[in-house]
């Protein structure tokens, strides 16, 4: 394993450790900080569409983001594993209820048949990660998913993440990996 591939492992596992530390009510309580600095963000305000993910219950949950966005007329998208394409894509969703199901590692996503999302530069991508730091790198799961996907679509990318998620060292970066434009956590914006 090369000394990037073994310092990114023993990263994620820190970080994967210090957000399952924290109780059902910690992650209920920051999810709504985290959500509230989202909806009131200039970003979100200007957004055409907000891509976004199904959080698997340790990740911040940002699904009130989304249904909000959804009753300001705006346009959502879920990421969807593309068995064919060996990669995830962005597509459409108009009801939580109907449109998504259980799919890849049990996670809720959109189902077959739903169309991939159009997406512009004013879209918003609300991204998931295990850690980021002050130049706007994030540290994803392993395997490269995202960056391949946020690199063929367009839209300011966002990451959400707990305050504990902030690296004050710089985090190992890949020429291939996607820097955000932004994080939010419970207590601030960065911006890169």
């Amino acid at each position: 394993m090369s000394d990037l591939k073994t310092q990114k492992s023993e990263l994620r596992k820190k970080f994967i450790a210090a957000r399952k530390a924290m109780t059902p009510v910690e992650h209920l309580v920051l999810d709504g900080a985290i959500a509230a600095r989202l909806l009131a963000s200039e970003e979100f305000a200007e957004a055409d569409v907000v891509a976004g993910y199904a959080s698997d219950g340790n990740e911040v949950n940002i699904r009130s983001v989304l249904e909000n966005a959804l009753i300001l007329g705006k346009k959502i998208a879920l990421v969807r594993y593309n068995e064919a394409k060996k990669s995830y894509e962005p597509v459409e969703i108009h009801s939580f209820q109907e449109d998504l199901e259980p799919a890849k590692f049990g996670l809720l996503e959109p189902k077959a048949g739903l169309e991939t999302a159009v997406l512009s530069e004013k879209s918003l991508w609300l991204i998931p990660a295990v850690a980021f730091d002050r130049t706007g790198t994030r540290l994803g799961r392993g395997g490269g998913f995202y960056d391949r996907m946020l690199a063929e679509y367009p839209g300011r990318k966002v990451g959400v993440f707990y305050q504990n998620q902030y690296s004050d060292e710089l985090l190992p970066c890949a020429e291939h990996d996607q820097k955000l434009a932004l994080a939010v956590t419970e207590d601030k914006v960065y911006k890169f």
